[in-house]
C-alpha cells in the first residue's frame, strides 16, 4: 500500500439498514407534514381519504420506531468501539455514521418546528387582518356633534300644483342660520310664523372618517385577494353592502307627486281619448329630449351621501381577480368556477340593411341566447346584496354589478349609464328617470319594474324577464330586447326605434302611442296587445310575428312590406297607412288610406287630418299619370 493510499470504510449493515428506514419515514413524513403549511398543500392532504392517511401515518410511525431501535444500538456499538482497538480486531461503527443517523433521526423534529413557527406567523398575520377590519368597522360608525344656530318656521300647506314638483310640502321646518338664510330673513312671507333664534346641538356621522374606514376596507379586501387567496374581500364586501342598507334605507326615497299613470280605458268616447292625449303628452312630453314630467323630477333629487357614494364606488369598481373570488366563494360554489358574466352574450343576426332577417337565423340567435342563460343560471357564488336600498340620484355609470340583488331598490334619477347588471334582480325597483345608456341588463330579473321617463338607449335586456314592468315614457331607442319577456307590460308612448325585439314576447303589452319605426319584430308574439295610436313605419315583421287580437286602433303603417305577416282586415281597417304598404293576399286596403306612397311630411299631414276627423277624412286623389 502506498502512504497516499486512502481505505474505504464499508457501513455496517445496521448503519444502512438505520439510513433507508429513516429516509423511507422522512419521505413519506414530509408531504403530510407540508400540508400544515399553505392553503394549497393542505387541499391537496384533504383530497386523501381519511384511512389512507392512517394508513400512512402507521407505516411512518413503525419505519421511525425501527429506525430509532436500530439507531439507538448503532449509537451504543459506535461509543463503545470509540477506543482503539487491538491490531487484527474488526472495527466497529465509526463516528460519521452515527452523527449522519443522529442528523436524520433530528430532520422531522427541524421541519415539525418550522411548521409551528409558519403557524405562529399565520396566526399573527390573521390577527392583525382581523384588527385592521376591527379598526375600519369601528370607523364606520363613527360621529361627531355639531352645534348651528337655527329657529322654527311654520306656513301653511300649499295646494299640489303648487308645490313645483315636490310632494312633501313642509309646515314646520327648522331653519338654520347661513347665507341663504341672512338673505330670506329679511323678506317675511305673508302667512309665516318665525320662532326666535336658538343654538342647536345634534350628533350627526362623522363623514370624513367613515370614508376612511371604508377605503381601509377596500384595501384590505385587495390585499386579502394577493397574499391568502381572497379570505376576507368577500367578508369586506358583506359589510360595505350591510352599511349602505343600513345607512340609506329605501324607506327614506322621495316619491314623485303626479301619481301612478292610468292607461286609456277599453272602448273610450272620443272625448276620453282626446284628453287622454293631452294628458299623455304633458306627462310625457319629448321622449328622447328628455322633457316628461316624472324625468324632471327625477333630476332634483339629491344625491346620496359622500360615505354611501364611496362605498357604492368601491363595490362597484373590483377587479377582476376580486371578481373569481366571489365566484368560488360559499359551500355551494363550485371549485375553480370562473366569474361567468364575463363571458358576453351572443351576437344578433344583422342584415347589414333594412330587409328581414330570415327566422332561422332569429331562431338560432335566441337559442344561443337560451344556452347563455342557462349558463349564467349556474352561477353559485357571491352576490352583491343591495335589496331595500335608496341609491336615488347615484352615479353608478360604468361600475360592475353584475348579478347583484336590487330588489325593492329606489333609484329614480340615478346615473347607470354602462352599467354591468347582466343576470341582476331588480323585482319591484323604483329607476323612474334613470339613466342607462348603453347599460347591460342581459338575462336581469325586472319583474314590476318602474322605468317611467327612463333613458334606455342602446341598453342591452336580450332574454331579460320584465313582465309587469312600467316603463311609460321610457327611450327605448336602440335597445337590444331580442327574446326578453314584456308580458302585461306597459310602454305607453315609449321611444322603441331601431329597437331589436327579435322574438320578444310582447302579449298583452300596453304600447299605446309607441314610436315602434324601424324597430325589429320579427318573430315577436303581440297577442292581445294594445298598440293604439302606435307609430310601426319601416317595422320590420314576419310570417312568424303573431298579431292575433292585437289592438292597432289609430297605428300607424309606412313603408313596410306585410306580405307574409298574420293580420286581419279588420286590424288594417283601423289603421292608416299609404300606398307603400304592402299587404298579404286576400286582404285590400281600406278607403281612406291614400293609395299612392307619400313623402314623409305629406304623409303626416294626411294622417294627423285623419286622426282629427276620421269619418269626414277624403284620402288625396292619386297624381295625374304622365302621358
Amino acid at each position: 500500500m502506498t502512504p497516499d493510499a486512502v481505505t474505504a470504510m464499508p457501513l455496517p449493515t445496521e448503519t444502512v439498514v438505520v439510513v433507508i428506514l429513516l429516509v423511507l419515514a422522512v419521505l413519506l413524513a414530509l408531504p403530510l407534514i407540508a400540508g400544515f403549511i399553505g392553503d394549497k398543500r393542505k387541499a391537496w392532504r384533504d383530497k386523501l381519504p381519511d384511512r389512507v392517511v392512517d394508513y400512512i401515518g402507521i407505516v411512518i410511525a413503525v419505519f421511525f420506531v425501527a429506525a430509532l431501535v436500530a439507531a439507538g444500538l448503532v449509537l451504543v456499538d459506535t461509543i463503545s468501539n470509540a477506543v482503539p482497538q487491538p491490531k487484527g480486531a474488526t472495527p466497529g461503527p465509526n463516528l460519521g455514521a452515527g452523527a449522519l443517523i443522529a442528523a436524520l433521526l433530528g430532520a422531522p423534529f427541524v421541519i415539525w418546528a418550522t411548521v409551528i413557527k409558519h403557524r405562529t406567523l399565520t396566526a399573527e398575520m390573521d390577527g392583525q387582518i382581523t384588527d385592521r377590519i376591527s379598526k375600519a368597522v369601528e370607523q364606520l360608525g363613527a360621529e361627531k356633534v355639531v352645534s348651528y344656530i337655527a329657529r322654527n318656521v311654520t306656513r301653511q300647506a300649499r295646494p299640489l300644483e303648487q308645490r313645483e314638483g315636490d310632494d312633501d310640502d313642509w309646515v314646520d321646518q327648522l331653519q338654520k342660520l347661513d347665507r341663504e338664510s341672512l338673505t330670506h330673513d329679511r323678506t317675511i312671507e305673508k302667512g309665516t310664523e318665525y320662532a326666535e333664534w336658538k343654538v342647536f346641538s345634534e350628533t350627526v356621522p362623522n363623514i370624513e372618517v367613515r370614508i376612511g374606514g371604508i377605503l381601509s376596507l377596500e384595501r384590505i379586501a385587495q390585499d386579502s385577494v394577493r397574499h391568502d387567496q381572497g379570505r376576507d374581500h368577500v367578508r369586506v364586501m358583506e359589510i360595505l353592502c350591510a352599511y349602505i342598507r343600513e345607512n340609506a334605507p329605501a324607506s327614506g326615497a322621495k316619491d314623485h307627486p303626479y301619481g301612478e299613470w292610468e292607461p286609456l280605458m277599453d272602448d273610450p268616447t272620443e272625448e276620453e281619448r282626446a284628453a287622454h292625449l293631452v294628458k299623455r303628452k304633458k306627462r310625457f312630453g319629448d321622449v328622447t329630449l328628455g322633457t316628461g314630467l316624472v324625468r324632471k323630477w327625477a333630476e332634483t333629487l339629491p344625491k346620496p351621501r359622500a360615505d354611501i357614494a364611496i362605498a357604492l364606488h368601491v363595490i362597484g369598481r373590483r377587479g377582476a381577480d376580486q371578481r373569481v373570488v366571489e365566484a368560488r366563494w360559499g359551500k355551494d360554489a363550485l371549485a375553480g368556477a370562473a366569474w361567468v358574466f364575463d363571458d358576453p352574450t351572443p351576437t344578433s343576426p344583422e342584415t347589414g340593411g333594412d330587409a328581414v332577417i330570415p327566422q332561422a337565423q332569429i331562431d338560432r340567435y335566441l337559442a344561443e341566447v337560451n344556452t347563455w342563460k342557462v349558463k349564467i343560471a349556474t352561477y353559485r357564488g357571491y352576490r352583491l346584496d343591495l335589496r331595500n336600498t335608496n341609491l336615488q340620484g347615484a352615479d353608478l355609470s360604468g361600475h360592475v354589478l353584475s348579478g347583484v340583488r336590487l330588489n325593492a331598490a329606489r333609484m329614480e334619477g340615478a346615473d347607470l349609464g354602462q352599467v354591468r347588471m347582466e343576470a341582476a334582480t331588480l323585482e319591484k325597483a323604483r329607476m323612474e328617470g334613470a339613466i342607462l345608456v348603453y347599460a347591460a341588463l342581459d338575462g336581469a330579473f325586472l319583474r314590476e319594474v318602474r322605468l317611467e321617463g327612463a333613458d334606455l338607449m342602446s341598453a342591452r335586456m336580450e332574454g331579460a324577464k320584465l313582465p309587469l314592468a312600467r316603463m311609460e315614457g321610457a327611450n327605448l331607442m336602440m335597445a337590444k330586447l331580442e327574446g326578453a319577456q314584456l308580458l302585461w307590460a306597459r310602454l305607453e308612448k315609449a321611444e322603441l326605434g331601431f329597437a331589436h325585439m327579435e322574438g320578444a314576447d310582447l302579449r298583452r303589452a300596453r304600447l299605446d302611442g309607441a314610436f315602434l319605426g324601424l324597430a325589429r319584430l320579427e318573430g315577436g308574439i303581440l297577442e292581445l296587445a294594445r298598440l293604439d295610436g302606435a307609430d310601426l313605419r319601416q317595422t320590420r315583421m314576419n310570417a312568424r310575428t303573431k298579431l292575433s287580437k292585437a289592438a292597432l286602433s289609430g297605428a300607424v303603417f309606412r313603408e313596410v312590406d306585410y306580405s307574409t305577416v298574420l293580420i286581419s282586415q279588420d286590424q288594417i281597417n283601423a289603421t292608416f297607412g299609404d300606398g307603400s304598404v304592402v299587404l298579404p293576399a286576400p286582404l285590400t286596403r281600406p278607403a281612406h288610406w291614400p293609395q299612392q306612397a307619400l313623402d314623409f311630411g305629406g304623409f303626416d299631414t294626411e294622417y294627423q287630418k285623419w286622426q282629427s276627423d276620421p269619418a269626414a277624412y277624403t284620402p288625396p286623389p292619386e297624381p295625374a299619370s304622365q302621358p
